[in-house]
């Protein structure tokens, strides 16, 4: 495909499949890919260790020389002081407090603008998570919403849990994940919701994520 600046957005709900396929189309489409919630998560890391007050902080001069964002073409990483934080940021329970602190406006803010300042970076780009379409990229030239029964989503949670070291079971991963739908769709500063334009697609009916990236790819060549 032509190097055109093109950006693809990718939102639903935990576990539906975003990350794995925004990741997919960016190898695909030779862009950069953009995890929106992985850069959540970090600032809630941080907030959480008490290394910031606000998420804005992390922008500023005595801070911003601690961590990057990286993207390497194949995966992405935060690097932290020197060290990759992956099996950190994995954490469920860092999962259900970054999406506690999303609820809060201010906290939102801050960590919006963590993503944009990386987003501003690139003109050819894949971004997933749930305010993808809507705060970020709201011009995207092509918006994807993911979904699939909770059921689906909690069984790929636990595999990518177990994958990074962290034993669960399934009951537990669903129960997070019905809590983070929750936390999701009742807070009042930008809920999930389906962005203005998008596709929506179910990945739950798919035979795998194979399936749904060729859909999504000839989508984009006949947008």
């Amino acid at each position: 495909m032509k190097k055109e600046k093109l950006t693809v957005t990718i939102s639903g709900p935990a576990a539906s499949g975003k990350g794995t396929l925004a990741r997919m189309l960016a190898c695909k489409l030779n862009a950069v890919y953009i995890d929106a919630g992985w850069i959540f998560r970090y600032a809630a890391y941080c907030l959480r260790e008490g290394r910031i007050k606000n998420p804005i902080h992390l922008l500023k001069r005595d801070h911003c020389r601690d961590w990057q964002y990286v993207w390497d073409g194949q995966d992405r990483f935060i690097i932290h002081d020197g060290r990759c934080l992956d099996k950190e940021l994995m954490d469920s329970g860092l999962a259900l407090f970054t999406a506690q602190l999303a609820s809060n406006e201010h906290l939102f803010a801050g960590m919006a603008c963590l993503v944009n300042k990386i987003v501003s970076h690139y003109s050819r780009l894949t971004i997933d998570g749930r305010s993808a379409g809507t705060v970020f990229c709201p011009d995207a030239e092509v918006k994807f919403y993911l979904t699939a029964p909770e059921g689906v989503r909690a069984e790929r949670r636990r595999r990518d849990l177990l994958r990074a070291g962290y034993a669960t079971s399934y009951d537990d991963v669903l129960g997070d994940i019905r809590l983070r739908d929750k936390i999701d769709s009742e807070r009042l500063y930008d809920p999930l919701r389906i962005p203005t334009g998008a596709v929506v697609m179910d990945s739950g009916l798919a035979t795998g994520p194979e399936e749904m990236l060729l859909r999504m790819v000839e989508f984009i060549k006949t947008r």
